[in-house]
């Protein structure tokens, strides 16, 4: 089976050696383990993924939907005498270095720069602001010392593309890659939509992707550099501190801040080095260059957004708000990997930079071991100044805030269904920093909101994620391998239903086995008798965390179901029988109101990470879906009312005169003559035989964080304050910690999980700042009744 040239869908998985050599299976068991089923075919017509929104971004919306649905795939490291202008038997030998010498390096002539940016708006302002003895020194001295001052920070910044580097460089990572990985696949309808872009849209490109190894930072310019397109500058993240590789990476577009010029976390709180960043940036944008920022904070905490890159974005947005750019064409790119190369989440200490010594170890590890495919999907590219000027993103600028919200449902106070926005804290926490007016903050966080949704949607589903997903939330004491692929089979389909593709293809007893392979430090494998083998995941911490890692891309594709199924596990907790009784009582019914209710309250309590909405998503429109998605997988069934007519009839039975003829300001009666009982629905559930698996399925999905928030509540009754916020979520992480090690959940105790819990809690008004990072508790919740009643509110949504 040929998986290296390029395919017309998705690339194929090997058989031959992993059934033996990665699984230890016996070849008399091969065939009666494994049927000859195929998984079905994706097709070579891709779902359009990473589609811009329709409501914020209408004109870019109907741009390139032919182009990319006519391409097929292409893997990048696939390289033969054919990708070279050169034939014969020497060029079949040195392919690899004709194919990196040939490809076009675009020139940047930078000797200027220096001189611009000195000579910018910004910078001038600064220079013209003198010091702090300005009433002792002359006023070309001040400006002199400034001077100097604002150009050794701009050296450091300042960062350029070598080709030679580049070249090599790229040539050294195309053999580490063919090396570690099968192949790299790129959809070449996407790369022609990145190649129009800045045609089309007259302006530079911005990359703005998500974070899922340490590889990200060369893997986009080696694969744009690899298709003859512009290789972008890149914004060096906080987990980028390393002084070994700082030289080569800045000579391959790399934009380091001075460390003395930034905080623990890696953002810039210098005044004077963010003007000069900002003019240097823009400087580069209107020369035509290119941008790559990541919105993810790194490896464990992938999936949140990064402080440190929605910094950046404030940047690139202040230069559009101030003029210095008329446009920006952004592009939503999104990296999947089948098996991550960085082990950095495994260690004890979770949070450290890229040393030397961690790429070392980094190195030593994917050579060790096959990690599988690659993906890398662009987005669909949409104007800046588009979506500036629809002004959508400030729909949930006038909130109400969590506290408001949820309050009166914890501390059990029924209150009617409220169908208002919560406030977005999100981004006033992410832009804190900014001296920016409330509108350009709104700006820079829906934006990064809209392009982290994006780029998730139009990521790909490796076969990790979803084998890892159901040995952590279906399968977690173990499953014998035949059942295992029919359930793989399963939620493929599953995946394939909802729009989201997947990053792979061929035949279902080689895939299960390659991605038990890639899995073979999380998983565990018995032979219960000579035709039947055993799967379970390693009961330990390290394997736990994995799996949570690689299936976490799943619950992006049903958050929506189980955010509904955690509801109506709300609601049955709340009616006694069906909570005493483990078999499901098929006869209860739920009112829409009572679920819709639930819904609310859950999607009021999740964080916005989790939930990866636009800001231009009403919430009602979400609690709408779930239902409808719960009674279309068929976890619901729908109830009729005992009436004369159904309701989904909508024949009038009679018009009455008084309702022909209503004033024109009387608002207060609809046109219509239909009982308003019909647009009440109720629900039951279903007496299906796979509703229960899938309802369990759903609910286990949320498992980790609501868990995890429920322990938080748990601690929270022994709170002795006030105390600082970091050594708080250390202490609650700790606890996490040896929770987890008594109930073996060891997927709810990260201090991702706990950071996200104290910030939850804050919103909701558990806590009140009484100084700088210092909270206590609130006078509400000083009370123990009141705190036992948030750990019975989360609680109530965990199966």
């Amino acid at each position: 089976m040929n998986f290296e040239g390029d395919g017309d869908a998705v690339h194929q998985l090997p058989s031959k050696p992993l059934s033996k050599k990665n699984i230890f299976l016996p070849f008399n068991m091969t065939a009666a383990l494994f049927p000859e089923k195929i998984t079905p075919f994706v097709g070579a017509c891709r779902p359009f993924m990473g589609r811009c929104c329709e409501v914020c971004t209408p004109d870019s919306w109907g741009l390139f939907e032919t182009k990319v649905q006519s391409l097929r795939f292409h893997n990048i490291i696939h390289v033969t005498e054919n990708s070279t202008r050169y034939r014969g038997w020497l060029v079949r030998r040195v392919c690899h270095l004709l194919f990196v010498w040939g490809l076009k390096v675009h020139p940047y002539n930078s000797e200027n720069i220096t001189e611009c940016v000195l000579n910018t708006a910004r910078v001038r302002n600064v220079l013209s602001s003198g010091g702090p003895n300005s009433e002792n020194c002359s006023i070309s001295k001040i400006l002199s010392s400034q001077r100097e001052a604002v150009a050794k920070i701009l050296t450091r910044i300042k960062s350029s593309i070598l080709p030679l580097i580049l070249r090599l460089v790229s040539f050294t990572l195309l053999k580490v890659f063919r090396c570690v990985f099968l192949n790299i696949q790129v959809h070449l309808g996407q790369v022609e939509m990145v190649r129009r872009a800045p045609q089309m849209y007259k302006s530079s490109v911005v990359y703005l992707s998500i974070h899922k190894s340490c590889l990200d930072y060369l893997l986009l310019p080696f694969v744009l550099f690899c298709n003859g397109l512009r290789v972008p500058y890149f914004a060096a993240g906080g987990d980028l501190r390393t002084s070994t590789f700082r030289f080569i990476l800045q000579k391959l577009g790399g934009i380091f801040l001075p460390q003395r010029c930034t905080d623990s976390a890696g953002r810039c709180i210098d005044p004077i080095t963010r003007t000069v960043l900002t003019s240097y940036v823009e400087k580069l944008l209107q020369d035509g260059q290119h941008l790559h920022i990541l919105l993810e904070n790194p490896v464990e905490d992938s999936g949140y957004h990064s402080s440190v890159g929605i910094d950046w974005l404030a940047v690139v947005s202040n230069s559009f708000i101030s003029g210095g750019l008329p446009d920006i064409a952004v592009v939503p790119v999104s990296m999947s990997y089948s098996s991550t190369v960085d082990k950095l989440h495994q260690k004890h200490k979770e949070r450290c930079s890229v040393s030397f010594w961690a790429v070392c170890c980094t190195l030593f590890e994917i050579f060790r071991h096959d990690l599988g495919c690659v993906r890398l999907d662009f987005g669909q590219p949409f104007s800046l100044k588009e979506y500036a000027k629809n002004k959508k993103f400030c729909l949930q600028h006038g909130g109400r805030p969590v506290e408001e919200l949820l309050l009166p449902a914890v501390l059990g106070k029924r209150s009617e269904i409220v169908d208002c926005e919560k406030t977005p804290w999100w981004i006033q926490n992410c832009v804190s920093n900014l001296d920016a007016p409330d509108e350009d903050r709104c700006l820079v966080g829906s934006l990064s909101q809209h392009i982290l949704t994006t780029a998730v949607s139009c990521c790909a589903i490796m076969p990790t994620a979803l084998l890892s997903c159901l040995l952590l939330y279906r399968h977690k004491q173990g499953v014998f391998l035949p059942r295992l692929m029919k359930d793989f089979s399963w939620l493929l389909e599953e995946v394939l239903f909802r729009n989201f593709d997947v990053g792979f293809s061929g035949r279902l007893q080689d895939i299960v086995l390659h991605t038990l392979s890639l899995l073979r430090d999380c998983v565990m494998l018995c032979c219960a008798s000579p035709n039947d083998l055993f799967v379970f995941p390693k009961n330990s911490r390290e394997a736990m965390i994995d799996l949570a890692l690689y299936s976490r891309p799943v619950l992006s594709v049903f958050i929506c179901e189980a955010v509904g199924a955690c509801a109506v596990n709300s609601v049955l907790m709340e009616m006694k029988d069906c909570a005493m009784n483990p078999e499901f009582d098929f006869d209860v019914v739920i009112s829409e109101e009572e679920l819709n209710r639930k819904i609310f309250q859950l999607f009021h309590l999740l964080p916005c990470d989790i939930l990866l909405l636009t800001p231009c998503h009403i919430s009602y429109c979400f609690c709408w879906d779930a239902v409808d998605k719960l009674v279309q997988v068929g976890i619901l069934t729908m109830e009729e009312f005992d009436h004369a007519r159904h309701a989904c009839d909508t024949k009038r039975t009679r018009i009455s005169e008084e309702l022909l003829w209503k004033p024109t300001d009387d608002f207060m009666d609809s046109d219509s003559d239909y009982d308003d009982d019909l647009h009440k629905r109720l629900f039951k559930l279903s007496s299906s035989s796979s509703s229960p698996d899938y309802y369990y399925f759903l609910c286990s999905l949320l498992r980790p964080v609501l868990k995890a928030y429920a322990e938080a509540a748990t601690f929270l009754l022994d709170f002795n304050g006030p105390v600082k916020e970091l050594a708080y979520i250390e202490d609650l992480y700790q606890y996490l910690l040896r929770k987890a090690s008594e109930t073996a959940f060891y997927e709810c105790a990260t201090r991702t999980l706990a950071t996200s819990a104290v910030q939850t809690f804050k919103e909701l008004g558990v806590f009140q700042e009484c100084a700088s990072s210092v909270f206590q508790l609130s006078s509400t919740f000083d009370s123990i009744e009141n705190r036992r009643k948030l750990h019975h509110f989360i609680q109530q949504f965990i199966i």
